[in-house]
């Protein structure tokens, strides 16, 4: 009776041996580097070309003003962004006129709706349901830009409705001619 006593128990040994020999062994590791990019893009997109003309129009008889606004909806703005964890949390969109002017008298403006829901994440909020002129000087559009996609292409992003019009007690400024003005618009961190 001793001697299987002794057995079992020198078995029993023997099994917990073996299991704590092979803990060590039963599991393995390695490092995994996982990347986020910073991403930063803008488009334009129209069913159309992004190029339009905005122009008043000449009266029909004496006496008769030029007539305004002029409008023009084909673009939308598309975006995708990635923001830093902290510090630069968020992004905004800027436009501005780069190149030619707008001819004296007039005003030129953009319209921003609100994102048309076709991406997904912390998308951008226009800076007012107001059109806000676009000049030389660089005009916040777009605010609150976080980690998002707006979707690709016409109806999707935000859409932009550009006018032309009069500007109230300039019309002596007003002189006639074409001219074009290049805008450009900034994806940046805030």
């Amino acid at each position: 009776m001793k001697r299987i006593f002794f057995l079992v128990l020198l078995g029993g040994s023997i099994g917990q041996s073996v299991v704590k020999a092979q803990a060590p062994n039963n599991t393995k590791n390695h490092p995994v580097t996982v990347t986020v990019p910073d991403v930063a893009l803008l488009a334009l997109a129209s069913s159309g070309s992004t190029n339009f003309t905005l122009a008043l129009n000449a009266p029909t008889q004496a006496g008769e003003p030029l007539t305004a606004p002029s409008t023009s909806s084909s673009i939308w703005l598309n975006y995708s962004s990635t923001v830093a964890s902290s510090g630069e949390t968020s992004r905004s969109i800027s436009a501005q006129i780069t190149s030619g002017y707008v001819p004296s008298g007039t005003d030129l403006t953009v319209a921003v709706s609100q994102d048309n829901g076709g991406g997904a994440g912390q998308v951008g909020t226009r800076v007012s349901i107001d059109p806000i002129p676009i000049t030389s000087t660089l005009s916040p559009i777009i605010t609150n830009i976080g980690s998002c996609y707006t979707g690709k292409g016409t109806n999707r992003g935000h859409q932009l409705t550009f006018t032309l019009a009069i500007l109230p007690g300039s019309y002596s400024t007003i002189r006639y001619g074409s001219n074009t003005v290049q805008v450009t618009y900034t994806l940046s961190d805030i």
